[in-house]
């Protein structure tokens, strides 16, 4: 139990703070509803899960790895995301085009599975959250000779403390659905979304 509710709190300390991936979670849902907003969220929280399994399991030897191959794997992440900004902001160059803009969204990009594997994406590609992690498990949360189930509860922890969060936020999102669904809106949106995440991809070209 207590490693259960150590890692509802560590996932919902590298969750709670409202940066660029919280922002995306809100415009999905704003976007595409309350499903895919939370799928989204579930994407980040499936991340959270996987570095703090990768930090529970192997922390020690993954930690000095992505510390060494660091800048790679910061300019691969950007590469990435900028790439996924172009795809994001697709609505906002439409915007001469009034068909396109005033039709429903696509339904391939309101996709909850599309929602999820592209925030999963987007976690994923900020690998320095294992060192966090790492940390937490390496301390008196777990310590050294914690059990497989301490470890594993840890984990669990760790999921259901980012999932709860990230599907509040997709619920807010929700909520002011229906007063953003405007053209103008939804350009806004995606502009709002394509730029955060040009944010991610300056922050990791510049940490490279």
């Amino acid at each position: 139990m207590h490693a259960l509710l150590e890692g509802i709190i560590a996932g919902l300390a590298v969750a709670i703070p409202l940066g660029a991936i919280g922002v995306l979670i809100i415009q999905r849902a704003v976007e595409h509803g309350f499903v895919s907003g939370a799928a989204a969220g579930l994407g980040t929280a499936t991340a959270d899960a996987a570095y703090a399994t990768l930090a529970v399991t192997v922390g020690a030897a993954v930690g000095p790895a992505i510390a060494e191959h660091a800048t790679a794997l910061h300019w691969a992440a950007a590469v990435v995301l900028m790439v996924v900004a172009v795809v994001l902001a697709r609505p906002v160059w439409s915007r001469g085009d009034a068909s396109v803009v005033a039709a429903p969204p696509d339904a391939r990009a309101a996709s909850p599975l599309r929602s999820y594997a592209m925030v999963l994406g987007l976690t994923l590609a900020n690998p320095t959250t294992v060192i966090y992690f790492a940390a937490l498990a390496a301390g008196p949360a777990l310590g050294a000779h914690a059990s497989g189930a301490s470890r594993a509860a840890f984990v669990a922890g760790v999921l259901l403390g980012s999932a709860v969060w990230q599907v509040v936020l997709a619920a807010v999102g929700a909520g002011f659905r229906s007063r953003l669904l405007t053209p103008t809106a939804r350009r806004w949106t995606a502009g709002v979304g394509a730029a955060l995440v040009v944010v991610l991809a300056l922050r990791s070209a510049i940490a490279a």
